[in-house]
C-alpha cells in the first residue's frame, strides 16, 4: 500500500510482533498515516525495546511503548532525531486513534489540537495571566464533563506550560534568560517576548497549548526530566523552575507533543483526560518531540 498526497507514509518494522503488526495495519490508515512497504522516506514504526537497533542518524522513528514513562525512555529523546514515543494504551495493546491522529497532524505540519473546534486563545502579557489561564483550563474541563480532580490537573498543566513560556523561554541572543529570576507581579514583558496559550476540549480530553517565539526547549531537557521520574519530589512545585514543571507535565498529561523550530518558535501541546485521575502517572503516555527546520 502506498501513501496518498494527503497522508504521511509509515513503515511497520519487520520485528514487530505479527499480531500487533496486523492491528497497526488496521488503525494507522484511519488516522491519516498511510502504510508503506518500503522504509526509505517513510516514518519507521518500531518497538521501543528494539529502538537501539535503529541506526543514527535516521529518519523519523515512532517507538511503540506499552508501559509508563520512566527514566529508561530518556534514551529515546537523546537520539538524532529524537524518537516519537507512542503509547499502546488500547486493548489489545495498540495505540489509540486520537493519539494516532495527533501524530499524523504533527508529521504533516498541521495544528496539534484536533481541528473539530476553535481553541480559546490567550496572550501571556504579565504574571497575573497565569492564574487566568489556569482557571480557564479548569473551567473548560468541567464544562466538558471532567471530574474536579481532572479539572485541577488541567489547571496545573496549563499553569506549568504558561509559566515555562512566560519565564523560561525568553532569552537574550547569548542564551541568558530574560525573566527567569523576575517573577514578581511587577514584571512587564517586551512586546516581542509575549507567548500565547490556547485551551480546547475535544472528545475525552482537554488540549492545552503554549507557543513562544524563541524555540529554546531542547529534547535533552525533557530527557533530563524523564531521568528524574522515579525520584521523590515535593508535591508543592511553587518556584520549582522549568525542570520541575516539565516533570509535572510528564506525570499529569496523557500526551505531550513538542514542535520546535530552533531559535524561532516552540509549540507544546498537552492532552489531559477528563476522566478519573487515579494512577494517571502509571498509565502509558505519548511523548513527541518534533524538530522543524
Amino acid at each position: 500500500m502506498t501513501s496518498s498526497p494527503h497522508s504521511t507514509p509509515v513503515h511497520i518494522d519487520d520485528l514487530i510482533a505479527p499480531a500487533l503488526s496486523h492491528q497497526l495495519r488496521s488503525v494507522l490508515p484511519r488516522a491519516g498515516l498511510a502504510l508503506s512497504e518500503a522504509s526509505a522516506g517513510a516514518t519507521r514504526v518500531v518497538d521501543i525495546d528494539r529502538l537501539e537497533r535503529v541506526p543514527e542518524p535516521a529518519g523519523p522513528v515512532v517507538a511503540l511503548n506499552g508501559g509508563r514513562l520512566s527514566p529508561r525512555h530518556a534514551a529515546a529523546l537523546r537520539r538524532t532525531p529524537p524518537a516519537l514515543i507512542l503509547a499502546c494504551r488500547e486493548p489489545p495493546g495498540v495505540p489509540s486513534e486520537w493519539e494516532l491522529q495527533a501524530l499524523a497532524r504533527l508529521l504533516a505540519g498541521g495544528p496539534l489540537p484536533p481541528p473539530d473546534r476553535s481553541p480559546r486563545p490567550f496572550r501571556l502579557t504579565e504574571v497575573s495571566t497565569l492564574q487566568k489561564v489556569s482557571a480557564a483550563a479548569a473551567e473548560a474541563a468541567m464544562q466538558a464533563g471532567a471530574r474536579k480532580n481532572a479539572a485541577d490537573i488541567a489547571a496545573d498543566v496549563m499553569h506549568e506550560l504558561a509559566a515555562n513560556a512566560l519565564f523560561d523561554a525568553p532569552a537574550f541572543p547569548d542564551g541568558t534568560p530574560k525573566y527567569a529570576h523576575r517573577r514578581g507581579p511587577e514584571l512587564q514583558l517586551d512586546p516581542g517576548d509575549i507567548a500565547e496559550v490556547s485551551i480546547q476540549a475535544s472528545g475525552q480530553h482537554v488540549f492545552l497549548s503554549a507557543i513562544d517565539p524563541f524555540g529554546r526547549l531542547k529534547a535533552s531537557s525533557i530527557a533530563a526530566a524523564l531521568d528524574r521520574l522515579d525520584e521523590p519530589h515535593q508535591v508543592n512545585g511553587a518556584g520549582g523552575g522549568a525542570g520541575l514543571g516539565l516533570r509535572r507535565i510528564l506525570e499529569q498529561s496523557d500526551l505531550i507533543a513538542v514542535r520546535i523550530n530552533p531559535g524561532k518558535r516552540c509549540e507544546v501541546t498537552c492532552a489531559v483526560e477528563l476522566g478519573s485521575a487515579r494512577r494517571r502517572a502509571a498509565n502509558p503516555k505519548s511523548l513527541f518531540f518534533w524538530v522543524e527546520h
